[in-house]
């Protein structure tokens, strides 16, 4: 379900809207592997229709964030357990709990809430055997260690980076 989320994302390059609380509690989970902004609004709300295309272009910009859109008319059950009292708000969600919060059509504060928030320090990746490792096993540590893989395609490139991070036994 989480992957079809992902691809409505991609292919949109913009912010989804939530359709039911279901799908609210379903992007919930989703925070704990990464970042959600959630925009509540109303359609009938003069600054949330201007903010709303400047925050479609923060999303093409940011893809390791998930944004959503919640009209809080639709989903007011979900506005309420939210706390939300003005539109526009956005809320930075990891883990399903908030960590930070922006209310009004401040989208300079939302770049600096979502930049504040979108990395969590990486968990250490145990060391692996370079002789034994695989390209993709690789990759793998030295994304979970925070390395960026950019531009490192050959095996032999990403066995000196993990060596140069200390993450090969």
């Amino acid at each position: 379900r989480l992957l079809c989320w992902e691809l409505a994302r991609r292919e949109t390059m913009g912010v989804v809207q939530v359709k039911s609380e279901e799908e609210w509690r379903t992007i919930m989970k989703a925070s704990a592997e990464k970042l959600v902004v959630a925009d509540f609004y109303a359609t009938w709300c003069g600054p949330c229709r201007v903010v709303a295309p400047k925050i479609e272009e923060l999303s093409a910009h940011e893809t390791e964030v998930l944004f959503v859109k919640v009209d809080v008319d639709q989903l007011g059950s979900v506005a309420q357990e939210n706390g939300i009292t003005a539109m526009p708000t956005f809320i930075a969600f990891r883990d399903g709990n908030s960590v930070g919060s922006v209310r009004g059509a401040n989208v300079r504060a939302v770049e600096e809430l979502v930049s504040e928030h979108k990395f969590v320090a990486a968990k250490a990746p145990e060391p692996i055997d370079g002789k034994t490792a695989t390209g993709g096993q690789l990759l793998a540590v030295l994304k979970q260690a925070g390395v960026d893989t950019r531009g490192y395609l050959e095996k032999h490139e990403l066995l000196e980076l993990a060596s140069q991070h200390g993450l090969l036994l």
